[in-house]
């Protein structure tokens, strides 16, 4: 799965990502989160997947190029 971060709320991405991981028929697909909330925040750090607090597999930061997106789409495939 791909998921955005910034949605209609500056959290709802954080929010879609904890649902999506509480689900049980869910449990275990691998989620890609792309976002550019360092650069449009100015945030000092890089987002990593966290269990409990950015359920994710893996964070992209935008922009980024296709051949970077299909990637590490394969590699949580991999992984899954």
């Amino acid at each position: 799965m791909i998921l955005d971060l910034l949605m209609q709320s500056r959290t709802e991405g954080f929010v879609v990502s904890r649902k999506l991981a509480a689900l049980p028929e869910l449990k275990g697909t691998p989620v890609v989160l792309i976002t550019g909330v360092r650069k449009a925040f100015h945030l000092p750090f890089a987002l990593e997947p966290d269990p409990k607090w950015l359920p994710v597999t893996k964070v992209l930061e935008k922009p980024l190029q296709d051949s970077r997106l299909l990637r590490a789409v394969a590699d949580v495939i991999g992984d899954a």
